[in-house]
């Protein structure tokens, strides 16, 4: 598990370089190396985004088997609620940036690369707070 903290610098660097591959660019002349670059960059963030669910899942079974062990069922169900939430709230979020017009289209990766920094802020405290080594 040590892994999670790398994973989560990856995902808001990667959304960074997106939105700059698209805003430093002419739309009209958009070179194919940056539309390849960019589709990588992509593919990126959503092959990490799927590789840490299953291990951010064992480690709250194991703080719960270690320290509530009654509360284990609750725990397996952290992973699903708390990824429905954050479409919400990103999706929430995105639409007031959109709507108010303080951000257009091709800026709004630069929102979740803020939700992705402060989820590796998270994850850093955690790693603090349980002393392990993920």
């Amino acid at each position: 598990m040590q892994d999670i903290p790398f994973l989560y610098v990856i995902m808001p660097v990667s959304l960074v370089l997106i939105g700059l591959l698209i805003n430093l660019t002419n739309p009209h002349n958009f070179p194919l190396a940056f539309g390849i670059i960019a589709f990588i960059l992509i593919a990126v963030v959503c092959i990490v985004n799927v590789s840490y669910g299953a291990n951010v899942t064992v480690l709250f079974l194991d703080l719960a088997n270690d320290e509530f062990p009654g509360a284990l069922d609750l725990s397996s169900t952290f992973n699903p609620v708390f990824s429905n939430l954050g479409i919400a709230v990103g999706s929430f979020v995105s639409s007031i940036a959109i709507g108010t017009g303080l951000f257009n289209i091709g800026n709004i990766v630069f929102i979740s690369a803020i939700f992705g920094f402060c989820s590796l802020a998270l994850v850093l405290r955690l790693k603090k707070l349980t002393k392990e080594d993920i």
